[in-house]
């Protein structure tokens, strides 16, 4: 059986990084090149830039490490003061199949 135990979220404080939608990117292997180039231009703090650094192998998940560390530092991103459960209400639409919700 599995076991759910509450943890603390990592959010955006829309205050200081602006508005959702230029903050969130699809899955990141569903993102084309050019689509990556068009969300970064969205905000310096769009989530590709983490999700889906630039840069070869072993440098790309450094940078993205530490675009994460300085976005909590400057307050962009901020970890809930509590641990919680969440509950996640996307639709899931499989072609083909059935929706959930």
């Amino acid at each position: 059986m599995a076991e759910v135990v509450p943890f603390r979220a990592v959010r955006y404080d829309l205050s200081r990084a602006g508005v959702a939608d230029s903050l969130i990117a699809p899955p990141y292997d569903v993102i084309a090149e050019s689509d990556r180039s068009e969300l970064e231009a969205k905000s310096p703090f769009n989530i590709v830039r983490v999700d889906l650094p630039q840069g070869d192998r072993e440098r790309k998940y450094r940078n993205a490490a530490g675009e994460l560390r300085r976005w909590l530092e400057e307050g962009i991103l901020r970890r809930d003061d509590a641990p919680a459960l969440y509950q996640d209400r996307r639709p899931r639409v499989r072609p083909g199949r059935f929706r959930r919700t």
